[in-house]
């Protein structure tokens, strides 16, 4: 598992550093509906046959007819993620779903050990696929295992510098066209690696002192426009929504003026989503007087009535001053913070 890890690290730190999430690592798009077309191969060959497009091969499904392996603790009860496919003549059809089936398994690595892992792996193969298709997913697994044990020997990036992550993402891409076809590593990796790219070009931007904050937030929508339909599908929301906060807590920081604040949205998502913005900060501001409002008067019955009377006070405070149970819900972690903050 460290290796499946390591191999994806330096986008992770990109990630962080981009929009201050830990999160993000889950965002990252990688499907087994890649858009890139599948691919047939032969089964035991090295060079794949033309790529087809895959409304355009028949393909039979695949039913597991053979003994399972003993999956470790945490993948019991889980459906196994391996969507493999063949061709009518028993042929594997090269796609995402590969990796996918081989991460599954591998994920568990450290309560299970790497070699019983791909034991595991090479048994779940060979009760779902046909002989005919057997040799060369053997082979791909051997790659697989190949280029994430070599993934150790390369060097992590240093110093958060923009020229260290080009430096790692190029020579990741570099050693997986060494060890896979071009084909496989396109099948594999493409995604990823154009997720990569960007992910880069953004930190640039964000870090790019000579931007106005405007100019941030129009070359950051220029850039996610620039990629491919399925990324950009995948990604937009969240991006968006973190280049928005990131920027926003920039302009407020600095005491920038209402028109900056609605142009850097403008800029960022549009007219129509930075009026919508627009009212959401004045209902917000308005939320946040009330709050106050409320928190000042609670302090004051604190203050000057005694234990017993005051519980009631506050309760007839809240309930004059917030309507509906949704209000009042939310007010009690405002008064958590508020009292966490006084003592």
């Amino acid at each position: 598992m460290e290796e499946i890890i390591r191999h994806k690290k330096y986008v992770l730190l990109v990630l962080v550093l981009l929009l201050f999430l830990a999160v993000f690592l889950y965002l990252k798009p990688k499907s087994s509906k890649n858009t890139m077309a599948n691919v047939i191969v032969d089964p035991g060959v090295h060079e794949l046959n033309t790529p087809q497009p895959i409304d355009t091969i028949q393909q039979t499904p695949l039913k597991f007819n053979g003994v399972m392996p003993v999956l470790a603790p945490s993948l019991r009860g889980t459906e196994v993620n391996c969507p493999l496919q063949v061709n009518t003549k028993g042929q594997l059809v090269l796609s995402m779903g590969i990796r996918d089936c081989f991460d599954y398994f591998l994920s568990s690595e450290g309560e299970k050990t790497r070699a019983n892992l791909i034991l595991d792996i090479r048994q779940y193969l060979t009760g779902l696929l046909p002989a005919t298709a057997q040799p060369y997913a053997f082979q791909l697994l051997d790659k697989y295992i190949d280029y994430l044990n070599q993934l150790r020997n390369l060097s992590p990036v240093k110093d958060g510098n923009i020229e260290s992550y080009r430096a790692v993402s190029s020579a990741v891409t570099k050693l997986r066209r060494q060890i896979f076809t071009t084909r496989e590593a396109d099948v594999f990796f493409a995604q990823e690696e154009q997720y990569d790219q960007y992910a880069i070009a953004q930190y640039a931007i964000n870090n790019d002192k000579s931007l106005t904050t405007e100019e941030k937030a129009q070359k950051s929508a220029e850039l996610l426009n620039q990629q491919p339909a399925e990324l950009v599908e995948s990604m937009r929301p969240i991006i968006q929504f973190n280049q928005l906060q990131e920027l926003t807590a920039e302009i407020k920081a600095r005491g920038g003026s209402e028109a900056e604040l609605y142009q850097m949205r403008k800029n960022l998502v549009g007219e129509a989503a930075a009026k919508r913005l627009e009212k959401v900060d004045l209902q917000e501001g308005q939320w946040q007087q009330k709050i106050d409002q409320y928190l000042a008067e609670r302090d004051r019955i604190i203050a000057n009535q005694q234990n017993i009377n005051q519980q009631s006070a506050i309760n007839e405070l809240k309930s004059s001053a917030f309507k509906t149970p949704e209000e009042r819900l939310r007010v009690e972690a405002y008064e958590q913070m508020h009292d966490a903050k006084n003592n």
